[in-house]
């Protein structure tokens, strides 16, 4: 990667240069204050060895014969967010999480390369084995559309996106997470006034992105994508360290180890 200037963005940054950790490569990149460019002059025949980013470069007017893609950080996935067993079985009865959504210990603080290749494969299998095996007679539940009459959504979706990726985005302090809050906190406790995608989905990214917000304000630290610029350094004790949230039964919560969990 490069600069406008020509100049090597990693140099300096990091022993490994372009091949840093992906957090520390994408704070770099947002921190610059020149355009990006992913140098590709030395890839011959780049257009039949990678069609799909080819294609997009020509969606988007940008000429590969200058041998420069502009590059841009850009959201990808949560890491480990809810708690599984091995099968994929969360503490929502019927509810399976699998992918890096999924808490598996597969992933860790950061996105690591292929894991999502082991994750899709051996969780997928292992959890649909056990619906087959347990779950012959579940009928699909249809949905009972409820007439509520809602006030109008508190946040519009594009407000919600650019609050999360300002606030709760690549760099995060304690102010700028306070402040999201106050936006976040309504559109978390909106009840859905009817059932339909637009409506839910809404629905499902302001919990989200609240529970995202709430849970790096109380972690005092950065690790891997996690990262608060008021509290640069790993600390020892945070180390595997986890907050839980949610309602769960002892029988749930007895494996874990409490000493490392802080449920909210």
């Amino acid at each position: 990667m490069v600069t406008a200037n020509g100049e090597r963005l990693m140099e300096g940054k990091h022993k490994q240069f372009d091949l840093a950790p992906r957090d520390i490569v994408a704070r770099a990149i947002h921190e610059e204050v020149l355009p990006v460019y992913l140098d590709i002059s030395m890839i011959s025949k780049f257009e039949e060895r990678f069609p799909t980013i080819a294609m997009q470069c020509k969606n988007h007017n940008v000429d590969l014969a200058k041998g420069m893609i502009p590059v841009k950080p850009g959201a990808h996935f949560l890491m480990g967010g809810v708690i599984t067993d091995h099968v994929g079985r969360t503490s929502l009865d019927r509810l399976f999480a699998l992918g890096e959504v999924a808490h598996t210990g597969v992933h860790g603080a950061n996105r690591l390369a292929s894991n999502s290749l082991l994750e899709g494969i051996v969780f997928a299998r292992e959890a649909a084995e056990w619906i087959l095996h347990h779950h012959r007679d579940v009928r699909k539940r249809e949905l009972i559309e409820q007439d509520t009459r809602l006030s109008q959504p508190s946040i519009l979706l594009h407000e919600l996106k650019e609050t999360m990726d300002e606030f709760v985005g690549m760099k995060r302090t304690s102010v700028g997470l306070s402040y999201a809050l106050k936006l976040l906190h309504p559109v978390a406790t909106d009840e859905v006034d009817k059932l339909d995608f637009q409506s839910i989905e809404r629905a499902n990214m302001g919990l989200v992105s609240w529970l995202m917000a709430t849970s790096a304000v109380l972690r005092k630290e950065s690790r891997g994508a996690h990262y608060r610029a008021d509290y640069p350094k790993q600390l020892q004790e945070w180390k595997q360290k986890r907050i839980l949230r949610g309602i769960y039964q002892d029988d749930w919560v007895k494996s874990q180890e409490r000493s490392r969990t802080i449920f909210y």
